[in-house]
């Protein structure tokens, strides 16, 4: 691509000293977006950080939840119990492309 043609395509921003407002008042413009600019970005950080919070704590009570399951459950006593656990399961019931942990 030439660079006439990116230069139709992307418009160029304006410098941000060179603000439309002109003399000191142009020059504090600038700072105030800034500013809330940096404002908005760590209040969306903020935001990301509580929702990775509360997915890590849904996760975790599943799993403590699945754990806790699993030991109410105990030793099966039957060969359909140890097909059906989650934990416990026998040597014959392992296929080709699972691994004995």
């Amino acid at each position: 691509m030439v660079r006439s043609e990116w230069g139709a395509r992307w418009p160029r921003v304006a410098d941000a000293g060179s603000g439309g407002g002109g003399g000191a008042a142009g020059g504090k413009a600038p700072a105030r977006q800034a500013a809330s600019s940096e404002e908005e970005r760590r209040r969306r950080q903020q935001q990301q950080d509580d929702e990775a919070r509360r997915l890590r704590e849904e996760r975790e009570a599943a799993e403590l939840a699945h754990k806790q399951q699993a030991s109410q459950a105990g030793v099966p006593t039957s060969i359909e119990g140890f097909q059906k656990h989650p934990l416990y399961v026998l040597k014959r019931h392992i296929t080709k492309y699972q691994v004995r942990a």
